[in-house]
């Protein structure tokens, strides 16, 4: 597509998306030019701006391996890295279980017990398990961090993790990762 061009998208009707296609519209230098909305679903118009040749820095720190804890950041890395910025994703502490293969989101402390309907009821409105979006996030260029000392501490193998280009890395490279981006967030 070429600068002011406009792309025509229908969207099933959901007042909600409005504030995040305009969202996605700012970041990424592009504009709705006009909204219609129809009986069963609305059309958004949007005018493709010039390209930012600056590209953004967006980097999370995830400590926490419950599938509560995991949603709302993987989901967050995924905009970062559909709005084309680089993203870099830390794990420490329990959250190293999530980069291990197979590993399945349990919800934290005594409601584990009901992670499962949890992963069936998240699946049926269309989220998408944590370890899946981690693999979306690695086909889109993110980079990926862990912590060997949490690695030990809580029995992960190097053998067992589901990629095998993960920088292995402490505080010093993960300070010095998250100060360089525009954009840091840290979860425990």
């Amino acid at each position: 597509m070429n600068t002011d061009q406009v792309l025509e998208i229908a969207t099933e009707k959901y007042t909600h998306i409005e504030n995040d296609i305009k969202a996605w519209c700012q970041s990424t230098g592009h504009f709705v030019t006009n909204l219609e909305n129809q009986t069963d679903y609305s059309l958004y118009y949007i005018k493709k701006g010039k390209a930012n040749p600056e590209k953004r820095k967006f980097a999370i720190n995830i400590s926490s391996e419950g599938l509560e804890d995991l949603i709302s950041p993987l989901a967050i890395a995924l905009g970062a890295a559909l709005e084309g910025k680089e993203v870099y994703m830390i794990f420490q502490g329990p959250a190293v279980k999530v980069l291990e293969e197979g590993y399945k989101g349990k919800l934290s402390g005594f409601a584990h017990l009901f992670s499962g309907i949890a992963r069936k009821k998240m699946a049926e409105i269309g989220h998408i398990p944590p370890q899946e979006k981690i693999i979306q996030l690695k086909e889109l260029g993110a980079q990926f961090y862990i912590c060997p000392v949490s690695m030990e501490v809580f029995k992960v193998k190097e053998s067992d993790l589901i990629f095998n280009d993960i920088v292995y890395a402490t505080y010093f490279t993960f300070l010095s990762v998250m100060t360089k981006s525009d954009t840091m967030i840290y979860l425990q």
